[in-house]
């Protein structure tokens, strides 16, 4: 039987009933099986990540604590993932400019997930201490094609760290879709509309949560 690498599987085998303990091994995963029903055992395994066959081996132990190990229950060839990659939703190519007491915010998203709904800006006086916070419009009204603008007025002068991360329909962070954390300075003389641009930033950092 032929596998993909890393794939989960629903295994299931026949054997005495009421076996105190049912355990099988597949390459280096382990798991516990349990009996679903008389003389049936089910659980999940994981196959190995590189490609190879390998021996499935199966050890069980009755009321008595007799235990007994098949090494070769079952042979499984582990076959290269034909799924296709999984495409990284991140930021990128973050612009903030400074227009009067306004700061103008653009930013890319590559590979939005589906459940993207709006923005969370948030920014204060040190990295540290981001305690003000802005939540954008849908983003099918501040953008489209992954290219989002946004502004937030009535800015003092002062040295700001400003970070956005990506909300669902409910509000709730997506997962490791948050930026880096930009730095920008509001001066009291840029009252042109591109009088200071802070950012032009490729390459933003995506936190995972794991």
């Amino acid at each position: 039987m032929s596998v993909e690498a890393k794939s989960s599987l629903d295994v299931s085998f026949e054997a005495q009933p009421k076996l105190s303990e049912v355990r099988v091994m597949l390459g280096d995963f382990v798991e516990n099986f349990k009996e679903t029903k008389d003389g049936v055992y089910e659980g999940k395994l994981v196959a190995p990540s590189a490609t190879g066959s390998y021996d499935v081996s199966v050890t069980i132990k009755n009321d008595l604590g007799k235990s007994t190990t098949v090494p070769k229950a079952a042979t499984l060839k582990v076959i290269a993932s034909t799924a296709p990659a999984k495409t990284e939703a991140k930021f990128e190519n973050i612009k903030i400019e400074q227009q009067g007491s306004k700061l103008n915010f653009q930013f890319n998203v590559v590979n939005p997930p589906a459940e993207l709904s709006k923005f969370k800006i948030l920014y204060g006086t040190g990295k540290d201490a981001l305690t003000t916070e802005r939540i954008t419009y849908d983003r099918s009204k501040i953008g489209s094609g992954g290219l989002y603008t946004w502004y937030i007025d009535g800015v003092s002068p002062a040295t700001y760290f400003v970070k956005v991360s990506a909300l669902d329909k409910d509000g709730a962070e997506i997962s490791g879709l948050v930026s880096s954390i930009q730095e920008v300075a509001m001066t009291l003389n840029a009252a042109g509309p591109q009088a200071c641009i802070v950012g032009d930033v490729g390459g933003i950092k995506v936190i995972s949560e794991k």
